[in-house]
């Protein structure tokens, strides 16, 4: 995933993101069946890598995804989505 983030008045290394998932079994996304990564807000283009493989509460099929790339308001850009 990459991602560029800029919200001005707030520290560069202060950002949380979250991803999400849920299966056809569910039909709430829950904080048990999420990952949360820290975030850069310097308005520059990163690229994150999140693991499902192996989490306790990952399906065997996602069927939705969420993803919350920050904590606050901010300007954020999705540059690009890989799944594998």
């Amino acid at each position: 995933l990459e991602l560029r983030i800029h919200a001005p008045g707030h520290a560069i290394d202060a950002g949380t993101a979250q991803l999400f998932w849920k299966d056809a079994a569910h039909e709430t996304f829950t904080e048990p069946c999420s990952i949360l990564w820290r975030t850069v807000n310097d308005g520059q283009v990163h690229r994150y890598r999140i693991e499902l493989a192996g989490h306790a509460n990952a399906p065997a099929e996602v069927q939705w995804l969420r993803i919350d790339p920050v904590d606050g308001p901010c300007e954020v850009d999705l540059l690009s989505l890989r799944l594998e």
